[in-house]
């Protein structure tokens, strides 16, 4: 029994070995399993390991959850209280293009900026060591409010613009920062009475359409974000086909209150772009071929055949003609009249003003025919041959009609040319 006893007391001891080398190897393995997977820290960030720092996914979960308690799906509550909201606009022009003169339009690619101050999306008490601007989602733009700004001279709808050209940044004062590249065409009234010099001062009209100026104050703001001034040029100059490329000055801004009745005044903010058009085109297309045909008209006053006179004439008011009816198809359509109207029609004077000359020198020269005749049948050998006003009156206007031709330019080309200096709006 001892020696039986013994050996059972003997067998005992590894199974109780085994257990204990089982149980640590689990509490091993489950300590390992919840280091790697379960921890917080494990796994995160660089800038967040061990250092509890706030991620921006952090701000924007709190923001998000903020916004469904406080607007609580209303996005036209306007911040501020009872005080009317400032809003910081700042715009660049990128790019302008088809400028059409018979409709009176032009497309225009602007980068507008916008700032304002919400305090209810501030998270610098809630997140005292966070102090970056975060940049969210565009779409958070439809849980928040915003100015409502539209364009007032525009055909198009201004808010249909992609997300992707959107751009919304969030400081830890509740400051909002909105930026968005948006493409419209734009009305502009053009003044053409001195075109082809003329000078356009085309404005783009932005307001806000819900909120008048007991809601919300927009003003320019000359040290936004990006440190431009309230207007600019994103380029120094715009290339365009028909007009001047623009230069930084060529940005000039306009501040008005228009009321509107039963609803109340509203900012609107004018940017005033300004087009002065190239003139090198129409003086190749149309001045200096007008001139030409003025000139050959003038090559009648040196040739005797009546015949050949009389084509040359005809020939010059026909080509005349179809000039100015080719002219006034490429150029604008207006109910008064313009600088380039004023000078076809002088070249048009001008070349009946010879072809006049033409016909009254031929009856000059058969009513001096017929006096001489009379004189060589007449008895009387002492009366005075007759004067060929003809020949004197052609003599006379191959200098009077360039003369007066230059002149006539001369005073035309200042007139104008001042007139373009003039401000249309």
């Amino acid at each position: 029994r001892r020696v039986h006893g013994s050996h059972n007391k003997y067998n005992t001891k590894p199974t109780n070995l085994y257990y204990y080398k089982y149980l640590l190897t689990m509490i091993i393995f489950f300590g390992f399993w919840f280091l790697v997977f379960q921890h917080p820290y494990v796994g995160a960030e660089p800038d967040t390991i061990g250092n509890g720092e706030t991620t921006p996914q952090d701000v924007v979960n709190y923001l998000t959850e903020i916004v469904e308690v406080e607007h609580n799906g209303n996005i036209l509550e306007r911040p501020g209280g009872s005080h009317p909201l400032n809003v910081k606009v700042n715009i660049g022009v990128f790019n302008v293009a088809n400028i059409n003169g018979a409709t009176m339009t032009f497309d225009a690619i602007l980068y507008l900026h916008m700032q304002w101050i919400d305090s209810r999306l501030s998270f610098e008490k809630s997140f005292p060591n966070y102090n970056k601007r975060i940049v969210i989602d565009p779409e958070f733009l439809s849980s928040i409010w915003s100015p409502d700004l539209y364009a007032i001279n525009q055909f198009a709808d201004f808010g249909s613009q992609n997300s992707n050209s959107r751009r919304l940044e969030l400081w830890p004062d509740g400051t909002i920062y909105e930026s968005w590249r948006i493409s419209l065409q734009v009305k502009c009234k053009f003044n053409l009475f001195v075109f082809p010099m003329d000078t356009q001062y085309c404005p783009i009209i932005l307001s806000s359409y819900s909120y008048p100026e007991s809601d919300v104050i927009f003003e320019f703001s000359n040290n936004m974000m990006d440190g431009n001034i309230g207007a600019y040029l994103v380029d120094d100059v715009i290339h365009l086909p028909e007009h001047h490329a623009l230069v930084s000055d060529s940005v000039t801004l306009n501040k008005t209150s228009v009321a509107f009745p039963l609803v109340g005044n509203f900012t609107e903010i004018t940017v005033y772009l300004k087009f002065q058009r190239y003139i090198n085109y129409y003086i190749i297309a149309t001045i200096l071929p007008l001139n030409l045909v003025v000139f050959i008209s003038w090559i009648s006053f040196w040739v005797e055949p009546v015949s050949a006179r009389a084509k040359l004439s005809v020939m010059t008011v026909l080509t005349l003609l179809t000039l100015s009816i080719s002219t006034y198809d490429a150029i604008p359509k207006v109910s008064y009249i313009k600088a380039l109207d004023i000078y076809l029609n002088i070249g048009v004077i001008f070349v009946m003003a010879a072809l006049l000359e033409f016909s009254l020198s031929c009856q000059l020269e058969h009513m001096f025919r017929v006096s001489q005749r009379k004189i060589n049948d007449s008895k009387w050998t002492n009366e005075q041959p007759p004067r060929n006003y003809a020949k004197l009156m052609d003599k006379t206007s191959r200098y009077m009609f360039p003369l007066t031709f230059l002149v006539t330019n001369v005073v035309y080309f200042v007139i104008f040319i001042v007139m373009s200096n003039t401000v249309y709006f």
